[in-house]
């Protein structure tokens, strides 16, 4: 067993197998890598380490070290890796902490093995592995609150505690994670999510999604998620479920990894041209630091600018992610946001329902108030008929009265009346009757004065002209034809 003090460390090589307790209690940790172990130099330790009779680091004749190799001296792949190793040893005795990005992870029986990446530039990366082995993985379960595999994805930012080493096999550095600080990558999407609210806020484009009207009547849907993915079918199942004339568009799209953000870009852009009078974001589920691609500035932003409402269902109970603030509604599971659509018909068809007893309910109580207004007209109108019928009646009957009472007066009347025209008549044809005897007397008289036949009876005779007249003396001439009328002719 060899050793070799290397700064404020001590480093241990060669058969420590047996020893490898005591080792542990002077504050060892073990190298698997390299296999070597690693102590913190303290005079304490060296005289621990002098029992196996090992010389001091101050006696350097006595520490095993590799000679340095000429220029022409040719070593094989082993020494190569065993110089290599000790040196890395030497530069990195105990762990330390480590910022990388995770580009892929694959669990393994053993444990996660993890490739790590660093972005440079547009053109370079560096990348280096990294294992979590199990017995690191039991410890860290007990110690840290979040589980793992929400912190070991693919894209996210880890801080960790690692030492580094050189596996000899394949002549390549390899990282052996011994602790995780959940904190740093928290922290990380916290403060992206905070930047990416603030920048909505500022555009003042916050808001515009939630200021959408969704219709009561929602059956025409658009629905991004993963195809034959458990989302898609909860979502389906439950719209089948409710017996209604639901009819989803799915636009397929990656609900985790990289290529989250640009595949549901591209979904919502493809279904623009369609006619949904909504879109629904949901995936089944995930780890927190998932929730991280819909933290994104851009996907955010087109949510906000999108023309129809959205509805989230990212499927996280613990936490939402910008996408849910800023759409237009937000279910926890695929299995709410569908009934989110149900009970928005249910409660349509409810309302309508309730319009409907209103409706009849209200047209009841109307015709049941005119039924009983028009009975009442009814019996105020029969009522007013016969109280008019009544009074017409008196008024007849008063009229028949004043009739018959007038109608004797006047034939009294007129029966006076007669029997003055009567008596009058007789008075009148009386003095008529005297007037025409008086009259015949006297037209007697005339006749009697005008009648020539007591003057025929003295002689005398009626003289008279060529045309008829008597002839007096006054109008006689000589000469003129006159004819004499006498008793016995002409």
């Amino acid at each position: 067993m060899f050793f070799e003090k290397n700064g404020d460390i001590i480093v241990i090589s060669g058969q420590t197998f047996p020893h490898r307790e005591f080792i542990k209690s002077l504050g060892g940790k073990y190298n698997r890598l390299n296999r070597t172990w690693v102590i913190p130099f303290s005079e304490e330790s060296l005289s621990s380490l002098g029992q196996f009779k090992l010389e001091t680091p101050t006696q350097p004749s006595s520490v095993k070290k590799s000679a340095e190799p000429s220029k022409n001296q040719a070593l094989t792949l082993s020494e190569l890796t065993q110089r290599a190793s000790t040196a890395i040893s030497k530069e990195f005795p105990s762990d330390f902490l480590i910022i990388a990005e995770i580009s892929s992870i694959d669990l393994r029986s053993y444990g996660y093995f993890i490739q790590l990446t660093e972005k440079m530039d547009s053109q370079k990366n560096i990348s280096l592995s990294a294992t979590l082995w199990q017995r690191n993985i039991t410890k860290l379960k007990k110690t840290i609150p979040i589980p793992l595999q929400e912190l070991l994805t693919v894209g996210s930012k880890i801080c960790f505690r690692a030492e580094v080493s050189l596996y000899k096999d394949r002549g390549s550095i390899s990282l052996n994670i011994i602790d995780i600080d959940p904190t740093y990558t928290k922290g990380l999407i916290a403060k992206k999510r905070e930047a990416t609210i603030k920048s909505l806020k500022d555009q003042g484009i916050f808001n515009d999604n939630r200021s959408h009207t969704l219709s009561e009547l929602c059956v025409n849907i658009g629905l991004i998620t993963a195809k034959g993915s458990r989302a898609l079918s909860d979502f389906t199942d439950q719209l089948a479920q409710s017996k209604r004339p639901f009819k989803v568009h799915l636009c397929d799209a990656m609900m985790q990894g990289v290529t989250t953000e640009k595949s549901v870009l591209q979904a919502l852009e493809r279904l623009k041209h369609l006619k949904v009078q909504c879109v629904v974001i949901t995936r089944g589920g995930g780890s927190a630091t998932d929730l991280g691609w819909f933290d994104s500035l851009s996907l955010s932003q087109a949510v906000c600018r999108y023309p129809i409402p959205i509805i989230s269902a990212i499927g996280h109970f613990e936490d939402i992610s910008v996408v849910d603030l800023v759409a237009f509604n937000s279910q926890k599971t695929p299995t709410a946001a569908a009934e989110f659509f149900v009970k928005r018909l249910d409660s349509l068809e409810n309302n309508l329902s309730s319009i409907k007893n209103q409706l009849h309910l209200s047209s009841k109580n109307i015709l049941e108030n005119r039924r009983k207004l028009l009975a009442l007209q009814k019996q105020n109108f029969q009522a007013r008929t016969r109280h008019f019928l009544s009074e017409k009646k008196n008024v007849i009957s008063l009229l028949k009265n004043n009739i018959s009472m007038t109608s004797q007066q006047t034939v009294d009347q007129a029966a006076m009346k007669l029997t003055m025209k009567r008596g009058q008549l007789h008075q009148d044809a009386q003095s008529t009757m005297q007037s025409y005897k008086t009259e015949l007397k006297e037209f007697k008289h005339l006749i009697q004065t005008k009648d020539p036949k007591p003057w025929f009876d003295k002689g005398w005779s009626k003289i008279l002209d060529a045309e008829g007249h008597v002839l007096t003396f006054e109008n006689s001439k000589k000469g003129n034809v006159v004819s004499a009328i006498y008793p016995q002719g002409t």
